[in-house]
């Protein structure tokens, strides 16, 4: 009975275990899949050195493992500081087998010596956004060795002569330009008008005579110079018909022509006689015969012909009717109208040329200007227009006085009078603008009343002012500060640098820090669109107007 007993607890042993067994491969399956899964997608860092100079570049690859399903995306940015992102390379792909490696390089730099950390990067990985390690740079000075780089005293101030200008010479080819296109405009219309037959400014009848004689000693020894006389016979009186008796002679044929002339005459309109159009028709069937069939007339039968066209000429003159008042009205009214159209003609030609003269003469300006210029002069570019200002003004804000030139003088915003005196210090602003267009030209004058209560502090008033700008939405303010001296000899403290204004425009600034017989924080800022020549010419001209006067002076 105890030999059963312990047989059967074996065997369910070995059940349970089989059991077990099973279920804990299938549960560490799925887990192991998810652990591979995970650790396929790895991030990498790495740099090219360790160690740099001042100014030089450092490769900073971002290397990322993931299956072929996976979105990555890459920081954008400036995601470095404290060093500078100055180049992005594109991102390269390597298969491995299911596995692709994502690879991006950045290049990053500092200008200033000591040891910086590049702060962990953020990639999206799908949904999820993965850190990379952050890695330990330095960046050394440059070392000058003053043993064999001797040193040398600053060169006096020497006058330089002005260079030649030579931008006369474009003056002058604009002018020569406008003189060439004026001539030739001129002599095109003369031309014109010497090109234009005198025979056209005559009356039918006068013209189609004079027609006529100019082929009476035309002479005609072949076939082609007797089909060129017949031609030209035939057009002379059709060219009169089509004139004064009959709209489509010239395209009419010899017998619609003749039919068309009968049913005139017959209608009352032509006085002629059967031997005037029997004639004509002769005549007109012999130049068909010499241009279609060769017929080759004697010369006497050329002369006749031309008689012939001659007294015809006379005859249907005289046989048309005087024309009615309202015949001379209309004739009146179609002649009024040519000559309308004429005038309109030679209006619209002179609104030509004086229309394209502001086209040229840009032109001009922009070969002597550039396109640029040119383009901004005409666009009144608001940058431009400051800068060119006649207006400039030299003022001085705030006590002891901080001097300045401008386009435009400063306004106040604040009043001394209006500060709460009992925190220790009395603030004046004054700005060029009230608005937060660009540029931005302010000063702030921080005067100390109780020095007990407050002490200048030019870090801190710093520190305040990029805070404010945070609060404001400026974003990615990179900054650098050096010592200032002004043309004066007056010493105080610069910060430039960019930053991406409220409105999204890229824009450069300079901040001046003053502090004037201990009591006065004198401070002036400057924001002007990062790539505007103009903005920065209007920085440049402010910055080398600055002084800062000393009770001592005033």
């Amino acid at each position: 009975m105890s030999k059963n007993f312990w047989a059967i607890l074996n065997n369910e042993d070995r059940v349970m275990g089989r059991y077990f067994g099973l279920t804990f491969r299938w549960t560490l399956i799925p887990c192991l899949l998810a652990s591979t899964l995970s650790l396929g997608q790895t991030i990498k860092a790495s740099v090219d050195t360790t160690t740099i100079r001042i100014g030089e570049k450092i490769l900073y690859t971002l290397k990322v493992e993931v299956d072929s399903s996976a979105l990555v995306v890459f920081p954008e940015g400036q995601t470095f500081a404290p060093l500078e992102m100055i180049s992005k390379s594109k991102t390269d792909t390597i298969r491995k087998k299911d596995i692709f490696e994502l690879i991006t390089t950045y290049g990053l730099t500092q200008f200033d010596s000591g040891s910086y950390t590049i702060p962990r990067q953020p990639v999206q990985i799908g949904d999820e956004i993965k850190f990379s390690d952050s890695l330990r740079v330095k960046v050394n000075a440059v070392v000058v060795d003053t043993t064999r780089q001797g040193l040398y005293d600053i060169k006096p101030i020497m006058e330089v002569k002005k260079a030649a200008s030579w931008n006369w010479i474009w003056y002058l080819l604009g002018v020569i330009l406008l003189g060439a296109m004026y001539f030739g405009v001129r002599q095109f219309l003369k031309r014109r008008k010497e090109n234009e037959d005198p025979l056209e400014q005559l009356e039918p009848f006068e013209r189609a005579k004079q027609s006529l004689m100019t082929i009476a000693e035309a002479s005609a020894s072949d076939h082609d110079a007797i089909k060129k006389y017949y031609s030209h016979l035939t057009f002379v009186l059709k060219s009169y018909l089509e004139s004064k008796v009959y709209n489509h002679a010239l395209e009419s044929t010899t017998e619609e022509l003749v039919k068309r002339l009968r049913l005139i005459r017959d209608g009352g309109k032509l006085n002629i006689s059967d031997t005037v159009l029997d004639n004509i028709t002769r005549v007109l069937q012999r130049s068909d015969l010499v241009k279609f069939a060769k017929s080759l007339p004697e010369k006497e039968l050329l002369r006749m012909d031309w008689q012939t066209f001659d007294l015809a000429l006379d005859q249907i003159d005289q046989g048309i009717p005087e024309p009615t008042e309202e015949e001379l009205a209309r004739d009146l009214a179609y002649q009024q109208e040519q000559l309308r159209l004429k005038k309109l003609r030679k209006k619209r030609i002179a609104i030509a040329l004086l229309a394209s003269l502001p086209f040229l003469a840009f032109g001009v300006f922009m070969i002597v200007k550039g396109p640029k210029y040119a383009w901004d002069t005409v666009t009144f570019d608001k940058y431009k227009r400051l800068l060119e200002s006649p207006d400039w003004v030299v003022s001085e804000y705030g006590f002891p006085g901080l001097t300045i030139r401008t386009p435009l003088v400063l306004s106040r915003i604040s009043n001394p009078e209006d500060q709460n005196t009992q925190s220790g210090q009395s603030v004046s602003e004054f700005t060029m603008s009230t608005s937060d267009d660009l540029p931005i030209v302010a000063v702030k004058s921080i005067q100390v009343i109780d020095t007990t209560k407050v002490k200048l502090d030019i870090e801190k008033n710093h520190e305040d002012k990029l805070k404010a700008w945070e609060d404001q939405e400026v974003k990615n303010i990179f900054e650098k500060t050096t010592p200032f001296t002004s043309p004066n000899g007056a010493q105080g403290v610069k910060v430039y640098g960019s930053a991406q204004w409220k409105s999204g425009e890229q824009v450069n600034f300079n901040l001046f820090y003053f502090i004037a017989e201990k009591t006065t924080l004198q401070e002036l800022t400057m924001v002007w669109p990062q790539d505007d020549i103009y903005a920065k010419q209007i920085a440049d001209s402010i910055v080398g107007s600055i002084e800062l006067i000393k009770k001592e002076q005033e």
